[in-house]
């Protein structure tokens, strides 16, 4: 099975002593080549880092370096674009009032892509049918 990261199980992977015993557990278990992120996760990611520049530099450092260093050379080959494809199938998921567009997305290239969508929120994907692996429950 392949899986898709979404922003908040990116950051989750940061601090693993964290982690739920399920996720430490899938973390270790699972091989890398079989983990994806969407390029919208890493863009999401981007303006957080963006937002602690001000507020906690030290800590927007750490997380850029963590990026850089680590997250992309991981997931060199599979940090997947929002393609045409993708667009079109996120323009047509459900998008209830809460939903944004970059959930859609994330959802879409999971979709797409065939892949299952890790997250400690599942709920924020129950819209869009895309299957689901919730670790934080």
């Amino acid at each position: 099975m392949s899986f898709l990261i979404d922003l908040y199980a990116l950051d989750a992977v940061r601090r693993p002593a964290l982690l739920p015993p399920a996720a430490r557990q899938w973390l270790a278990e699972t091989p890398i080549d079989n983990v994806s992120i969407a390029g919208a996760s890493l863009d999401d990611y981007g303006l957080s880092i963006a937002s602690f520049s001000n507020m906690a530099p030290d800590l927007a450092g750490v997380m850029a370096s963590w990026v850089r260093h680590v997250v992309k050379p991981a997931l060199s080959g599979r940090i997947l674009p929002c393609d045409s494809a993708t667009a079109l199938a996120a323009i047509r998921l459900p998008a209830p009032p809460d939903a944004t567009l970059a959930t859609n997305i994330v959802a879409a290239t999971a979709l797409v892509h065939g892949l299952t969508l890790v997250t400690p929120y599942p709920e924020d994907y129950a819209h869009t049918g895309v299957p689901v692996l919730a670790l934080w429950a």
